[in-house]
């Protein structure tokens, strides 16, 4: 039965002495977000994931300049999972994001993968217990084929787009072998980031992270600016929006990514998202991850 998070939220705070009413900042896909007295509390019913659990374990590894908030508390409490932390001062970075301008949001990209780069150099031994086995959107090529069969069957891709999906993964299967994986956050999105008086502070929210190359980490940064990597080598509108463009260039070139991994991880990411999305009653051709997709595989064919 559905617990009532806000109830099991008020208790949970009243224990650690925090009298004052939680406020719900979200709540859905992983888990509810409380905050109350400074504090932010996240919760879930979802124990057997045991993700926020891990979470925990890892953040109290993570280097300082992560920007990880200070954990007060954690633990299992009526079924539910939760952690206690500080709240940080400052804005989520993706609701900050379209008041930013180009220089703005080129310095909060660089800044959120240097924040990256700061748990990719973790030592593999040290975190791997506390890490997820796969990638939320990746667990194996055959589990990625099936979701290309399917998406055929029904028609949201067509036989050349179904075959250059297919190609896709076979390279990338080849080329993944022999990649060298790391500790990556796993969703590097703005949205778990903040942003504070002109900089990328903190970096939160590591329910996703697992061991994958870093070329998984880069594209989902690039996704977090554009709908998909090629969007970063097209003509801007502007001369900042050119700027921010080489600057994003720029990083992504000082990371010698192979293009095939790279590649690889776009189109079963973006495949993922269409897959899981294309029941839901306002799914229509508008769909972005569809569109980025479309786009990414016609490219394939030029």
């Amino acid at each position: 039965m559905e617990k009532d998070m806000l109830a099991f939220a008020k208790e949970c705070f009243a224990v650690h002495g925090i009298a004052e009413m939680p406020k719900r900042l979200s709540g859905g896909w992983t888990n509810h977000v409380f905050t109350a007295g400074g504090w932010v509390l996240r919760c879930t019913q979802n124990t057997e994931s045991g993700r926020l659990r891990r979470e925990t374990g890892l953040a109290r590894l993570l280097p300082q300049a992560v920007g990880y908030p200070q954990i007060r508390s954690a633990g299992t409490t009526d079924g539910c999972d939760w952690v206690l932390c500080k709240r940080i001062e400052g804005t989520n970075l993706e609701d900050a994001w379209e008041g930013l301008d180009w220089e703005e949001r080129a310095s909060a990209l660089e800044q959120l993968w240097q924040r990256a780069k700061c748990v990719h150099r973790m030592a593999r031994q040290a975190v791997r217990p506390y890490l997820n086995d796969t990638l939320w959107y990746f667990s194996s090529a055959d589990d990625a084929r099936a979701e290309a069969d399917t998406l055929l069957e029904e028609k949201l891709l067509d036989a050349g787009q179904f075959r250059n999906v297919m190609a896709s993964i076979r390279c990338f299967e080849e080329a993944v072998r022999q990649a060298q994986c790391v500790p990556i956050h796993g969703d590097l999105t703005p949205a778990n980031a903040m942003w504070h008086a002109g900089k990328t502070v903190a970096l939160m929210d590591f329910e996703c992270a697992a061991l994958a190359p870093v070329e998984a980490e880069l594209m989902m940064l690039i996704h977090a600016a554009y709908g998909y990597v090629d969007c970063v080598f097209q003509k801007a509108h502007s001369f900042a929006e050119q700027q921010f463009r080489n600057r994003l260039a720029a990083l992504i070139d000082n990371e010698r990514p192979n293009p095939v991994i790279l590649r690889g991880f776009e189109v079963i990411k973006l495949m993922h998202h269409v897959y899981l999305d294309r029941n839901d009653a306002d799914f229509s051709a508008d769909h972005e991850e569809w569109n980025s997709l479309r786009a990414v595989l016609q490219k394939e064919t030029e």
